[in-house]
């Protein structure tokens, strides 16, 4: 299995995972950090930024240590990882399909084409094209990264008379400077009508068209869009739970997303359940590595690796009980 990059020790579930199915660990990236090592049988140096050293660097590696899956549980790998699977024959979701996952203007789009509800939005990269794009939009608005992951870059404007300060922040926060994630599509932005109500997350995998939900988590945000808490299984009734996995598998479709794990966010409103995002990887901050397992006893990052090597997986409940996960942030 070819994980591309080990990102940071969070997700060293992943590797324990892949190593308790005996799989062969390989990872490709620009360092090997220390607390992977025990779990890595191979190692492919390049800069996964740039995909034609990783395709170079993958083809010299496929002769002397053959990979039979790749995949990634960071957002800034999604569309890579599906030019790998492309490239060597592997599964993967579309190339495509990954664009869109990654890019939160074309998921819009996309959405917007299959009639998939989602807040108005419109595309931005200047300050001439934002003001000239709220005119058609109700405050409050969210701007945000098209690339960005993780919270990073998102901002409320309340009313007209905060447009160019947020503006100004906007620009100055992601700078490349501040945070190489932002190389992605850079200064390309989205703003969107604020959407009133409360989110969820929706975890699971899609495996050759066909969709498997884990289950929903309820979510806890504070005012900068940070998640302090996760709770596993959601509270909600059936009907709701019907009508949130409903818009998801929607979502999921329009984007054409497949062979590859997925962390959708819904927002539930008064006017009915709305995309937020659907990102073509399974969720972090604990959700997929503790809680989908301590509640449900389902292997969703067992099932993720599974899939990548074209192999049957196991996702059926063995357990019914609530998992909770609190963080503490400092301010």
């Amino acid at each position: 299995m070819l994980f591309l990059n080990a990102t940071y020790d969070e997700k060293i579930s992943t590797l324990q995972t892949a190593k308790k199915l005996d799989l062969t660990v390989s990872v490709v990236g620009p360092e090997l950090p220390d607390w992977s090592k025990h779990y890595v049988d191979f190692y492919i140096k390049a800069d996964t930024y740039n995909i034609d050293e990783t395709i170079t660097a993958l083809k010299k590696a496929m002769k002397e240590n053959p990979f039979d899956g790749v995949v990634t549980f960071w957002d800034r790998d999604v569309v890579p990882v599906a030019v790998v699977a492309n490239q060597f024959n592997l599964k993967g979701s579309p190339i495509e399909a990954a664009e869109r996952a990654r890019n939160k203007w074309k998921m819009r789009e996309a959405l917007k084409i299959h009639n998939v509800p989602h807040p108005k939005f419109c595309k931005f990269s200047t300050f001439e094209e934002l003001n000239k794009a709220c005119v058609g939009l109700q405050y409050p608005l969210i701007v945000k990264p098209v690339g960005a992951s993780a919270s990073k870059g998102i901002f409320k404007i309340s009313d007209p008379s905060e447009l160019y300060k947020t503006f100004e922040i906007l620009i100055n926060s992601t700078s490349i400077e501040k945070d190489i994630m932002f190389s992605f599509y850079h200064q390309e932005y989205v703003v969107e009508e604020f959407m009133e109500g409360k989110e969820v997350s929706i975890e699971g995998v899609v495996s050759d068209g066909v969709i498997y939900f884990a289950g929903i988590t309820e979510k806890w945000t504070d005012e900068y869009f940070n998640e302090p808490q996760h709770a596993f299984p959601a509270r909600v009734t059936i009907d709701l739970e019907k009508e949130i996995l409903d818009v998801t598998s929607k979502g999921i479709k329009a984007l054409e997303l497949d062979n590859t794990g997925f962390h959708a966010e819904v927002m539930i409103t008064k006017q009915g359940c709305k995309i937020v995002e659907i990102n073509g990887r399974l969720g972090g901050g604990g959700i997929t590595s503790h809680l989908v397992s301590a509640a449900k006893g389902i292997d969703i990052i067992g099932a993720n690796l599974l899939l990548a090597l074209g192999e049957k997986f196991e996702f059926t409940p063995t357990m019914g009980v609530i998992a909770n996960k609190f963080f503490k942030l400092c301010k």
